[in-house]
């Protein structure tokens, strides 16, 4: 059999074989879905994936030929090998998940159902090379509803595309790209230590209520398993570094991976990353959202690539994103959006003013991150001054999962934090109101007309 290839260098003086091709995807595939226990249906895929690229049809396209569909062989061949449910994955590696239709599709259709039925350019030359191995039962009562198997579906997508991107990368470029290598989560820990040991003994009241928050924190965090958390703290209390403290805490405890921390607006995740490079060190931080561009020179230095390959797929130890970045990557279909998403698999979320999630995403919202914490090994935190009331939507959506304050003395500490006291005043006239008003050194005054003001 002539070689088959997958690709070849710009300069054309390197060939990639699709052998080659496939079992590099399918073992760096298999690496990123041991997160979730799913090695064999990660390396399945991997092997599946590219497999029409023996047709005669992709190799005349490697000369300039024309465009060839290689993704949907794989996609037929997971459905003879027993294991459909990965077709989707397959099919969408390219182009990005496709619907999955019905039987009354055609060919012409492109959905999963319609693809399947399409007559392929004869790729049969896989089989002299490519030995899939047996498959255990699909096991669906471990998915015993839609949105679990569809949720798993595309974990395993990301773990593919992520795996398809760094080997095709590695290739093209000749040698391994500078992913990688940060520090580890406990090295994290001791900076956080470092960086508040300050804070101790407290001078103040209100310091010594932030550090029992504080400390209240790193105990729960020293025995958090994975599952929903809410860390209810007033303003004032320290609550975004007292959550990073229970995060890494937790994430050393259970030997996890990073922590991802969300929120709902550019200002405060500017604001918050800036600290956490002070504390971690900027190579271990990624910030990233819409204003967080990484772009660099002609002649980047390692640092900087290193942190627009990291934004590619959440690598790093430390993410800052936005709800919003959190939210389109979890219902995404297309590669680049979903290709981060395994590695939420054993990591610590927060989720910082969780009371802003609108009320037409708060069902899905919520079912994705119960299944975080329900398959895929992750600690939600949900930290807000005001929680929102999930305990209805769990009971709706019939998720069986508790949901654990971190903080105790909540009502107390709203006491200790409180800025304000209301009290009723009622006025006879404009005039009384404005006497009030130019008596006092600063005043604010809201009215309801320009008129009024």
């Amino acid at each position: 059999m002539a070689k088959k290839l997958a690709h070849i260098s710009e300069d054309h003086s390197r060939e990639q074989t699709v052998y080659e091709h496939l079992t590099g995807t399918a073992e760096l595939a298999k690496q990123f879905a041991a997160a979730f226990s799913a090695e064999e249906d990660g390396y399945l895929l991997g092997l599946l994936h590219d497999i029409g690229k023996y047709s005669d049809a992709f190799q005349h396209r490697l000369d300039g030929g024309v465009r060839v569909d290689h993704s949907t062989a794989g996609a037929k061949e997971a459905c003879a090998h027993g294991v459909g449910y990965l077709a989707l994955a397959i099919a969408g590696h390219h182009g990005g998940i496709p619907n999955f239709g019905s039987r009354a599709d055609t060919q012409n259709d492109a959905t999963l159902s319609g693809r399947l039925k399409r007559d392929l350019e004869p790729y049969d030359d896989w089989k002299t090379e490519v030995t899939l191995p047996p498959v255990k039962p699909f096991n669906m009562r471990e998915f015993n509803t839609g949105f679990r198997l569809s949720f798993y579906i595309r974990m395993l997508f990301s773990c593919l595309v992520d795996a398809d991107f760094i080997d095709t990368e590695t290739f093209m470029d000749g040698a391994l790209a500078p992913r990688g290598n940060y520090d580890a989560l406990p090295a994290l820990l001791d900076r956080l230590e470092t960086y508040i040991a300050p804070w101790y003994p407290p001078k103040t009241e209100l310091n010594r209520k932030r550090c029992a928050i504080l400390d209240a924190c790193k105990a729960s965090g020293s025995t958090a398993a994975p599952g929903v958390y809410t860390l209810t703290v007033p303003t004032g209390g320290g609550k975004t570094t007292a959550a990073m403290a229970f995060a890494l805490t937790a994430a050393v405890q259970n030997c996890m991976s990073r922590v991802i921390y969300a929120a709902p607006y550019t200002s405060i995740i500017d604001q918050n990353a800036d600290t956490f490079e002070k504390i971690f060190g900027t190579e271990n931080v990624i910030e990233h959202h819409s204003s967080a561009e990484y772009l660099f020179s002609e002649s980047p230095n390692p640092a900087e690539y290193r942190k627009m390959l990291a934004a590619e797929n959440w690598d790093a130890p430390v993410i800052a994103t936005t709800t919003v970045q959190l939210f389109e990557s979890l219902f995404a279909s297309k590669p680049a959006r979903c290709r981060k998403l395994h590695n939420l698999a054993n990591s610590v979320l927060i989720l910082d003013e969780v009371q802003t999630l609108p009320m037409p995403y708060l069902k899905p919202f919520t079912a994705a991150l119960a299944e975080l914490a329900r398959k895929y090994g992750v600690i939600v935190v949900l930290c807000t001054a005001t929680q929102p009331a999930l305990d209805g939507v769990f009971a709706d959506l019939k998720i069986d999962l508790p949901i654990k304050e971190i903080c105790p003395n909540v009502p107390e500490n709203f006491e200790t934090f409180r800025r304000t006291k209301i009290a009723q005043h009622t006025f006879d006239s404009t005039e009384s109101l404005t006497a009030e008003l130019t008596a006092l050194p600063q005043v604010l005054c809201i009215v309801n007309r320009i008129a009024d003001a």
